[in-house]
């Protein structure tokens, strides 16, 4: 939420954004670029705050503007997906191939509470959207709790 915002679930406007990724394509050459969501930039209007702030405020325009306006590059396009219909983009395209170490998470509160539980041993994997979109959100990975933001960030490109 956003400062001076409502309790959660209060709030009628959009929340903050779950994950930034840029990404440049064509000429030859792609790039990809994860903006951490704790990355504190000047947010037009708004001052000092966390990057995932400015979709709070202002929706994809603002955070448009903000990382246009903090990194001094052009943004052509915005493709937007939420956590109901991520599942369902990954599931379209008959799953993903994961390959990388131990992942044990609870997202929002594991299974026991309404949630949903992730565990993947090392190794490759190919999983459905479901369990993609729980990788994808995984910041506190039990497997290995030296984890942190950066490799969340790298998961999910």
């Amino acid at each position: 939420r956003p400062k001076g915002s409502k309790e959660p679930g209060a709030n009628s406007g959009p929340s903050r954004s779950d994950s930034i990724l840029l990404m440049r394509t064509g000429g030859g050459h792609s790039a990809k670029l994860s903006i951490l969501r704790d990355t504190v930039v000047p947010i037009p209007g708004h001052g000092l705050d966390k990057i995932n702030a400015a979709y709070a405020y202002g929706g994809a325009a603002l955070s448009i503007k903000t990382i246009k306006e903090w990194l001094g590059i052009p943004i052509n396009h915005v493709v937007e997906i939420n956590f109901q219909r991520f599942p369902e983009l990954i599931d379209s395209m008959g799953g993903i191939d994961y390959k990388g170490g131990c992942v044990f998470s609870k997202i929002n509160g594991g299974r026991a509470n309404g949630g949903y539980t992730l565990r993947l041993k090392a190794g490759a994997h190919h999983i459905n959207g479901k369990q993609a979109l729980a990788l994808a959100r995984t910041r506190k990975n039990l497997c290995n709790p030296r984890e942190d933001d950066r490799t969340r960030a790298a998961r999910q490109q």
